[in-house]
């Protein structure tokens, strides 16, 4: 009894498959070209002949539309193999660096600690003094009204009494950063501590200004009625 030579496995990998090695899968009995590079896309293999004559494909199935379906579904199926993948190769990084990433994000954070939060405040602080300084040299550096010159007296003040509507423009940022950014426009002016609630108090007027203009202590008490100080602090 003569052995037989072994057979030859199908390069569609196909058990059942019985068309010889090394021809046309669509049945046209036409022999393939060598390979001369492996190609994952087209399932080439170096050294290994192709499963198809060039144009060949699209006559294993009945009609084009088969063929588009097809392929649609064989690039759908490869898309959610490599999704699968690619999720199973991201969890596994992530618990292998999961510490280092839980570290990292502590010090993110680590500013919400009551030391940190204290020293942040601090730096904001001088920050802000910072600006005021120059904003206070820019506009004169004393009070617009009575000269007052100690900068912890100072304050900066809306000429025609528009704070409120400023602010909101502003969207609570500080005043003098705002100012610096927006190249010191007009409107604004430096007060003292006492002219600025002097003239919140009279309707956009510094007291100052009235005396100046004849005005007497009972004129400013008739004038300011119950937002008179003595008499709204007054415990009797």
């Amino acid at each position: 009894m003569t052995p037989q030579a072994p057979s030859i496995p199908c390069i569609c990998g196909d058990t059942e498959c019985r068309i010889p090695y090394g021809l046309c899968h669509c049945g046209c009995g036409e022999k393939t070209t060598i390979s001369p590079r492996s190609l994952s896309k087209y399932n080439y293999q170096k050294g290994e002949p192709r499963r198809f004559v060039h144009g060949h494909k699209v006559r294993k199935y009945a009609t084009h539309l088969e063929y588009v379906t097809a392929t649609r579904k064989r690039t759908q199926e490869k898309y959610r193999q490599n999704i699968t993948a690619r999720r199973e190769q991201d969890v596994n990084k992530y618990y292998l660096k999961r510490e280092e990433l839980l570290q990292q994000k502590k010090e993110r954070k680590s500013w919400l600690l009551p030391d940190n939060r204290k020293r942040a405040a601090i730096t904001a602080a001088k920050r802000n003094r910072k600006y005021r300084d120059v904003v206070l040299d820019h506009y004169g550096n004393k009070c617009a009204c009575c000269g007052e010159t100690e900068k912890l007296f100072l304050e900066i003040d809306h000429v025609y009494s528009d704070g409120s509507e400023h602010r909101k423009l502003t969207n609570g940022a500080s005043i003098a950063i705002w100012l610096i950014r927006n190249g010191f426009p007009p409107g604004f002016q430096i007060l003292c501590s006492n002219c600025n609630q002097g003239k919140q108090m009279c309707g956009g007027v510094c007291p100052h200004v009235l005396r100046s203009q004849g005005w007497t202590g009972q004129d400013l008490k008739e004038f300011l009625g119950d937002k008179f100080v003595p008499h709204r602090h007054s415990k009797s």
